[in-house]
């Protein structure tokens, strides 16, 4: 026997609505603004797309956590809300006098994010990047780059797995390095291609949590791999507010640990 908490009168309205889609869109400027978190997640567990990119359009306050409003969207469900976000981008009013200005696509209990950009005017998109890029996200960069005069990608973690140097040069050009808090790199990369990163971490002036993980020798000149070397550790005594720093599997890292600390 299992035992599940009752649902909440709140819960029990939005159940309703959602199943009566045409009554929901209706009703909606006449809602109390409590009612919209529960009818979102309501309307995204029933998969109703259109209902979703209506209640983004209205969302009523400032801040909209999708990533705890949509658990497991469909790419349909996804791209709505990105509608509805397109509709905040065109509009020149505000339905409920609030005016929305962050877009959370985290998942992540307790994180209200706080923007530290200097473009306020601008919407924010806040989210985590891994790569390689699931379907969401390609459907999220592709909606970004489009928009990009219009507001801003504020990636706070960043996770790169087994991708060619190239290929992550692309996805770095949607990203502002500033806002980068967190940043794994578990790439199976060349000591000569980590090299060549260290340039785009040095501009990531808020990371305080990194994880290196795998990094192999490659056929390089005595003197040129101490360069690189030399390169990668003096790195990290530029990241003024790094606090965490893992480093696993990475070969030249016995001969040179006094460095680091």
């Amino acid at each position: 026997m299992s035992f599940q908490d009752p649902l909440t009168l709140l819960q029990l309205a939005a159940q309703s609505l959602v199943k009566n889609e045409t009554l929901a869109k209706s009703a909606l400027q006449d809602l109390p603004n409590d009612l919209f978190p529960p009818l979102f997640k309501e309307a995204n567990t029933q998969r109703k797309a259109s209902l979703i990119k209506v209640l983004v359009a209205q969302w009523p306050y400032p801040h909209l956590p999708v990533g705890l409003l949509m658990s497991n969207p469909t790419l349909e469900t996804h791209q709505a809300m990105l509608d509805g976000v397109d509709t905040w981008l065109r509009r020149k009013f505000c339905p409920r006098g609030q005016k929305l200005q962050v877009v959370d696509l985290r998942n992540v209990q307790g994180k209200n994010y706080r923007s530290t950009s200097i473009l306020k005017h601008r919407l924010e998109v806040v989210t985590e990047l891994q790569l390689p890029q699931d379907e969401y996200q390609t459907q999220l960069l592709q909606w970004i780059e489009k928009r990009k005069a219009s507001l801003q990608l504020c990636c706070v973690k960043l996770t790169i797995g087994t991708l060619s140097f190239h290929s992550v040069r692309n996805v770095l050009k949607f990203l502002q390095p500033e806002f980068i808090e967190e940043l794994e790199l578990n790439t199976v990369w060349s000591l000569s291609t980590l090299a060549k990163f260290v340039p785009y971490i040095t501009k990531m002036k808020s990371l305080h949590k990194v994880l290196l993980v795998r990094v192999f020798q490659g056929r390089t000149f005595p003197d040129t791999e101490e360069k690189h070397v030399s390169k990668v550790i003096s790195l990290f005594s530029k990241l003024s507010l790094l606090q965490d720093l893992t480093i696993e599997d990475v070969y030249f890292l016995n001969d040179h640990v006094a460095q680091l600390l």
